[in-house]
């Protein structure tokens, strides 16, 4: 469950907008001079807050549909799909797996495509979340909030990693009814955090350097 990747989609269509037409001599002059303006400008266009809006359809990119397969085969309970109206109603699959204190999330999204988080939170308020996506990566990690980036690894890799490799302190408990709750004030978190402390002319550069699609 990282925030980082919906911020910087969105992030990353603004700022990208901003230079993508520019050769690269220019783009450069840019992010020189006017870097931290356009990491403001495309910073003030994502939303404080995200909703998360309960839906019966299931999965629908056969990417989507297998990844939810492979962490029910391994043990994790599907808790239901939903949309983010915030986010041009991105579909957002979450599942639980209780007895490792393990959320998956599994995102389906029109351009930057299918991706899943991996995530332990903390009683002392740190979380480790592993992740396949591509994007995201270029972004400043927030103090506390461990994110372990291994784009294209398959779900099951990705939950094997997972256990090896967290954090061994003492989990947070949660509810499997308070998921999405959990996810919307990750993001709020995230994004109050990441608002206040601005983005650097380096964040601005990579946003330009990516690729939604």
């Amino acid at each position: 469950m990282d925030p980082r990747e919906l911020l910087w989609i969105g992030f990353l269509v603004a700022a990208y907008l901003i230079i993508k037409y520019r050769p690269d001599w220019f783009n450069a002059a840019i992010i020189a001079v006017g870097g931290k303006w356009i990491g403001k400008a495309a910073m003030a266009q994502q939303p404080d807050f995200i909703t998360l809006e309960s839906r019966a359809v299931a999965p629908t990119r056969p990417e989507a549909r297998a990844a939810v397969e492979s962490f029910t085969r391994r043990g994790f309970q599907l808790l239901g799909s939903y949309t983010i109206p915030e986010m041009k109603n991105l579909p957002v699959h979450f599942l639980t797996k209780q007895d490792e204190s393990a959320i998956a999330v599994v995102y389906e999204h029109s351009q930057a495509g299918v991706w899943c988080d991996l995530v332990c939170r903390y009683q002392d308020g740190r979380s480790f979340t592993i992740t396949n996506a591509k994007m995201g990566g270029s972004l400043e990690p927030r103090p506390g909030h461990t994110t372990l980036r291994v784009p294209g690894l398959t779900p099951a890799a990705l939950h094997m990693r997972f256990g090896r490799e967290r954090p061994a302190a003492p989990p947070a408990a949660f509810r499997p009814d308070d998921v999405a709750q959990i996810f919307a004030q990750a993001y709020a978190d995230e994004t109050a955090w990441r608002k206040s402390k601005g983005l650097s002319r380096d964040e601005v550069a990579a946003a330009a350097r990516e690729k939604v699609a």
